[in-house]
């Protein structure tokens, strides 16, 4: 979510929540290492979570990276403890929580790590990114468990061999990805692409989902024309 700060992020979050638009807060700051450690960044999402239970703020949730928790700075074992730790003080106080991907070489870290954390909060999020060849498995797999799922395209540079090159190529493994997701998982599509908020539509109503049982997400103020669309065609959304 934007904001200098967290008193102005809550501040800007209040007009999506007043009009019925969920919310997803998300601390970024300099890279975690000696003058931003992992345990500084904990702490300040624990501060999120006690803010939002303490104002008992509707539909709104966190989402961290496994950088943030140390990853490359204290490795993975000690990131892992920290999510878990961080997952499992959110679910404790009602707040849901996903845990965002990585670049391509950091894939097979992040879902070890939110498996670990998965088998102690049954509601931790993942994202994954349909760019990555691999993505339609990993959704199949995701949908089995009944789990949350964030998907969007992909964030991250191409990597040759490893992740589909081409626009046409992405958003078709988007929409094989979503159709998996439907099979079993609670879904949230970050797309801000009509085409595809259409197509997932049809996805619903093919799977005999009701409103509720999955999402759209978008990025706040990209598309406000379409986050206000979807609103008003009864689409649960998240900003």
């Amino acid at each position: 979510f934007v904001g200098r700060d967290l008193s102005a992020a809550l501040g800007m979050a209040q007009a999506p929540l007043d009009a019925g638009v969920g919310v997803s807060l998300h601390v970024r700051e300099t890279p975690v290492g000696a003058q931003n450690p992992a345990e500084e960044q904990v702490q300040k999402y624990l501060q999120v979570v006690d803010i939002i239970a303490g104002r008992a703020l509707p539909d709104t949730e966190i989402s961290v990276k496994l950088e943030q928790l140390g990853l490359h700075s204290d490795g993975r074992e000690a990131a892992t403890t920290r999510l878990i730790h961080l997952a499992t003080s959110a679910a404790a106080r009602g707040i849901p929580m996903t845990l965002d991907m990585e670049a391509v070489d950091e894939v097979e870290v992040t879902l070890a790590a939110w498996h670990a954390a998965h088998a102690q909060v049954s509601d931790l999020g993942i994202a994954i990114q349909a760019y990555l060849p691999r993505s339609e498995q990993d959704c199949r797999e995701l949908a089995a468990m009944g789990a949350r799922v964030r998907l969007c395209k992909g964030g991250y540079a191409h990597v040759p061999g490893a992740t589909y090159s081409s626009r046409h190529e992405i958003d078709l493994a988007f929409v094989r990805c979503a159709r998996e997701l439907f099979a079993g998982a609670y879904p949230m599509f970050a797309t801000h692409d009509d085409r595809l908020t259409r197509i997932v539509g049809y996805l619903a109503m093919a799977a005999d989902r009701d409103v509720g049982q999955w999402e759209y997400q978008v990025l706040t103020g990209v598309r406000p024309d379409l986050m206000s669309a979807l609103v008003a065609d009864g689409h649960h959304v998240r900003a």
